[in-house]
């Protein structure tokens, strides 16, 4: 437990860039699964992150963000900050 508070203040005091690649990001795994992951990575260890989107159906930005951050928390807060435009 001391361990694993001591690696999170590490952590928290580094602010770390992360680059994703996302296959099939339109599909149904991703909205059930990656997207409220990212979602809570972005949240718990302030990283700065960029996420390429790919998939096969093409979608605006905002259209991707309001279909797949249906199974995050806070909804509204992940299209407007977490994964801002």
């Amino acid at each position: 437990m001391e361990r694993e508070r001591k690696r999170q203040k590490i952590v928290k005091k580094k602010k770390s860039s992360l680059s994703f690649v996302l296959f099939g990001s339109t599909g149904d795994l991703s909205r059930k699964k990656l997207f409220p992951a990212l979602a809570n990575l972005i949240e718990r260890f302030e990283a700065n992150v960029t996420i390429y989107a790919l998939g096969r159906k093409p979608m605006e930005v905002s259209k991707l963000l309001e279909k797949q951050c249906v199974n995050v928390k806070d909804k509204e807060k992940c299209e407007r900050e977490l994964f801002p435009r």
